[in-house]
């Protein structure tokens, strides 16, 4: 018998047009005003982000669609685990820009429980998320249970929420474009 324990769900959409359209209106209408919080950051990624500890992008820039459909799939993804709480709070959002050769350290998002990143702008090839196995000590590469990482590929329009204690990197950018995607914890 083949038991299958410690997985990790997962969850990914992609933002139906118009809404995926209205919200890069609204965060294009935005934009000038949002870039004047990026900072480049300091603990050894090597990416431009308005990240700080009580950020709350769509808090401060009124990101209503953006926050509403962040919200609706998370609401969705915990009907589908079981978390074991009551309710989450959307504490903290920020953006990050991408530019050539920018990327992520593998990190996480702890003591958050549900961390996300929606995509605002991506040719598709401008550096994957990878989300790590917290199993420390597979062997091999393997696929399924056996995989070390996994990876996404970034698009426009495309959410990813995971468990926050999941460790997750963002290869390199090596495009020309700028990747642009927001960030957010719940707590």
């Amino acid at each position: 018998m083949l038991e299958l324990w410690f997985s990790t769900p997962v969850f990914y959409a992609s933002a139906p047009p118009l809404t995926k359209k209205a919200i890069e209106e609204e965060y294009f209408s935005k934009e000038k005003d949002i870039v004047q919080t990026l900072k480049k950051e300091c603990w050894g990624d090597n990416i431009d982000a308005s990240y700080h500890i009580n950020s709350n992008l769509f808090e401060q820039f009124q990101l209503k669609q953006l926050e509403t459909y962040v919200v609706n799939c998370t609401c969705g993804f915990l009907e589908q685990i079981d978390l074991g709480v009551d309710s989450l709070r959307l504490d903290n959002s920020w953006v990050n820009y991408s530019s050539k050769y920018n990327f992520q350290n593998q990190h996480s998002h702890m003591p958050a429980k549900i961390s996300g990143v929606y995509y605002i702008k991506s040719n598709e090839q401008d550096g994957n998320l990878r989300l790590h196995s917290p199993i420390r000590h597979i062997p091999g590469g393997g696929s399924g249970i056996s995989t070390k990482t996994v990876e996404y590929t970034p698009q426009a329009g495309k959410l990813i929420l995971f468990p926050s204690w999941v460790e997750h990197s963002v290869r390199p950018n090596m495009t020309d474009d700028v990747r642009i995607s927001v960030s957010f914890n719940f707590f």
